[in-house]
């Protein structure tokens, strides 16, 4: 199952990045439910935009509540740099070439 922008299943609650221990009772139940699936030995897959709501000691405290009984693996994306887009042996010829890269990152 995929659970895409769980944040927004989340529209009463506040998810801050400062405020997150507050909002996770509320995030804790919608979890618990999953949880219980994931027993089951389901396959979920969530996504989100706002990284606190899987990060911090509030969801490390919830997975360690379920003692094992299911894995959990995060991964994050971050904004790709322009070396990223054109890998490193063409960055490095652009850079030695003196071209400005940083203004085609603008246009």
């Amino acid at each position: 199952m995929i659970i895409d922008g769980f944040d927004e299943l989340l529209d009463k609650v506040n998810v801050s990045d400062t405020d997150i221990s507050n909002a996770f009772d509320e995030i804790e139940t919608m979890l618990d439910t999953i949880g219980s699936l994931l027993e089951n030995k389901a396959k979920i897959v969530l996504t989100t935009r706002k990284t606190a709501i899987f990060s911090g000691l509030e969801f490390d405290k919830w997975t360690q509540k379920w003692d094992k009984k299911f894995e959990v693996s995060r991964l994050s994306l971050k904004e790709p740099k322009i070396k990223d887009w054109l890998g490193s042996e063409r960055f490095s010829l652009i850079k030695s070439q003196n071209v400005p890269y940083n203004i085609l990152l603008i246009l």
